[in-house]
């Protein structure tokens, strides 16, 4: 199993790539930073038997005096070699009693 740090900051315009040692790449890219950071992605499988691609928007605020709410905005697809097709959206967090 590959374990690595990402350099991604919030940086505009900063990239990850990377092999896994089974063959999958990565590839990110940070593509806004303000107001919110937001992150583009695409994982491809070896041999290209399925594709991961889509983006994330980090969302965050405090949600009441106790309670933390966030959220990734962004749509994901995952794309399979045999034409299989899936789309989904992240679902909200919120984390309460935290005082």
């Amino acid at each position: 199993m590959a374990t690595f740090r990402s350099p991604l900051f919030p940086t505009l315009g900063e990239t990850l790539q990377h092999e896994f040692p089974t063959g999958e790449k990565l590839y990110c890219e940070q593509i806004a930073y303000r107001p919110n950071c937001i992150t583009a992605f695409h994982l491809e499988g070896k041999d290209k038997e399925f594709e991961i691609i889509g983006q994330s928007e980090y969302v965050g605020f405090l949600n009441g005096p106790n309670s933390l709410k966030g959220w990734k905005n962004g749509k994901v697809e995952i794309k399979f070699k045999d034409g299989g097709y899936y789309t989904y959206n992240e679902p909200t967090l919120v984390i309460k009693s935290i005082v």
